[in-house]
């Protein structure tokens, strides 16, 4: 027990604790925080102690700058610096609150609003005290692209696939000819041509793993279209890779009459997701390959969403370059050499 009758040990004549007795003292108010036995209260005999022991005030002078620690009764009054021998007054001691228990809130209290609204955002301002939040993207992982690199508009869209097989039927169609063709010799024939199936299996995976990738973390780039009877699209970006500008267009096929809501006239705008190939030497990206977000799905909301995250000034470039040519066959345009979208 600190405390034995009405003496306190460690003290010293003058009444006063002792140094032994203040670091002892520290420590036990240190393992009752630790025990949260009763957070914020203190027992009467360790409170009697606590009054006697004088708690050091650490202030600066105005003048010189020096480092005082001053007694904690000194609040309030004026001192004088023992170096330049400026006046000054201390603070007053701000007693903080004893219960560290997060309090609970009240019934008057404002409420969080879990509504999306237009903005994106999980806060309105209107009903919260503690305002919008600071927007983070965050970067999605891949399962087959360079994990190296990452977007700095990501996608992150979900593929409906059988929405994207009726866009792009050729490729998933033969895969799986290949993959369920083999199992019925398998069945009937010998076990060996498993083996052919599986192979397949592992070629259709990956395939898949690369569109689920390149909707999900493809960057969103601008695109247009140039031409609704060629189903013709012109998309885009800035081959870059962080050092200068290299802005490019890339005009391909995209399956316009295939999309939801029919074939788009010439000059709709779209939003595209581009994954980039990587070349052996150069400060800029070989090409890139976009795939309008409208062969990955037919949601509205979705689709308005990568919309609204590219601003006009993302949509200057191309549009300028649509109204000086206009394509007439796929290719890779690199504006930063030509200044112009060059006849075909």
């Amino acid at each position: 027990s600190l405390v034995s009758g009405k003496t306190i040990s460690g003290t010293r004549a003058d009444g006063k604790l002792s140094r032994w007795a203040e670091c002892f003292l520290m420590k036990q108010m240190v393992l009752l925080v630790m025990s949260r036995r009763q957070p914020g209260a203190i027992p009467k005999s360790l409170s009697r102690i606590m009054s006697e022991v004088s708690v050091a005030i650490c202030i600066e002078c105005p003048e010189c700058c020096r480092s005082l620690n001053l007694d904690d009764r000194l609040a309030g009054r004026k001192v004088r610096c023992p170096d330049c021998a400026a006046e000054f007054g201390v603070p007053e001691h701000r007693d903080e609150p004893d219960d560290d228990r997060i309090p609970t809130p009240n019934s008057d209290s404002r409420t969080l609003n879990v509504d999306r609204g237009r903005s994106g955002s999980a806060y309105s301002g209107s009903e919260t005290d503690f305002g919008p939040p600071e927007r983070v993207r965050v970067q999605p992982v891949g399962l087959i692209v360079d994990r190296d690199t990452y977007a700095t508009n990501p996608g992150n869209l979900l593929v409906n696939p059988l929405l994207y097989w009726y866009c792009f039927p050729l490729v998933p169609s033969i895969l799986l000819v290949g993959f369920v063709a083999p199992l019925i010799p398998a069945i009937m024939v010998h076990y060996s041509w498993l083996a052919v199936a599986s192979l397949f299996g592992i070629a259709k995976a990956i395939y898949w793993g690369q569109v689920i990738d390149h909707f999900r973390c493809g960057c969103l780039c601008p695109a247009v279209v140039v031409s609704a009877e060629d189903e013709l699209v012109a998309a885009y970006t800035d081959l870059s890779m962080g050092y200068s500008s290299f802005p490019a267009v890339r005009v391909l096929h995209q399956p316009l009459r295939r999309i939801a809501g029919g074939i788009p006239p010439r000059g709709t705008r779209l939003a595209a997701v581009a994954l980039y190939t990587r070349s052996s030497d150069g400060p800029h990206w070989k090409t890139f390959s976009p795939l309008i977000v409208n062969c990955a799905t037919t949601n509205p909301a979705k689709i308005a969403r990568a919309m609204n995250s590219m601003s006009e000034e993302d949509w200057e470039p191309l549009l300028k370059a649509v109204k000086q040519h206009t394509p007439r066959s796929p290719s890779l345009i690199r504006l930063w050499r030509t200044g112009e979208w060059p006849a075909h």
